[in-house]
């Protein structure tokens, strides 16, 4: 058994973080001892890594407060755990949805640092908001992330 700061200090939490958790339902202490110091199990890290891999999936701390009580509120364990099922079913397309995106903006990225590449020996003597417009490349369709960067801002618009 470990007192609040040994856990806090096994578990790389500060003392505050694990009285936020207790607070929010979201870690009980094993036990507490007449004189009121909170007792951890050295399993109960177990918990706060089911909260920093919920917190990596985008879930607040009162997305995951609402989760437990939800998954503790069940009639019996069948209905636990399919109320947590479904929960992880969301997550799951949302996460899905991010891989997507991302994936996306990987692309973008390569085709953006490919295009960039082909820039190291420009000879164009412009300012770099003109060197794009004055390029012989132009037909090379730079991405969004090219294009973005090189169109002139309103300041240059009026000059």
């Amino acid at each position: 058994m470990m007192k609040i700061s040994e856990f806090a200090e096994f578990t790389q939490r500060s003392p505050r973080a694990l009285r936020l958790y207790e607070e929010l339902g979201l870690l009980t202490p094993h036990e507490r001892t007449e004189g009121g110091f909170r007792l951890y199990h050295a399993d109960q890290a177990t918990r706060l890594a089911y909260i920093d891999k919920l917190q990596a999936l985008g879930c607040s701390l009162a997305d995951i407060q609402q989760l437990i009580e939800s998954w503790q509120s069940q009639g019996n364990a069948a209905q636990g755990m399919r109320a947590l099922e479904i929960a992880y079913l969301e997550k799951l397309k949302e996460v899905r949805s991010a891989l997507t995106k991302l994936k996306e903006v990987e692309q973008e990225l390569s085709d953006s640092i490919a295009f960039l590449q082909g820039c190291h020996d420009c000879t164009i003597e412009v300012e770099p908001t003109q060197a794009c417009a004055h390029c012989d490349r132009s037909e090379a369709h730079p991405s969004d992330l090219i294009r973005g960067i090189s169109e002139p801002s309103s300041k240059h618009r009026s000059s």
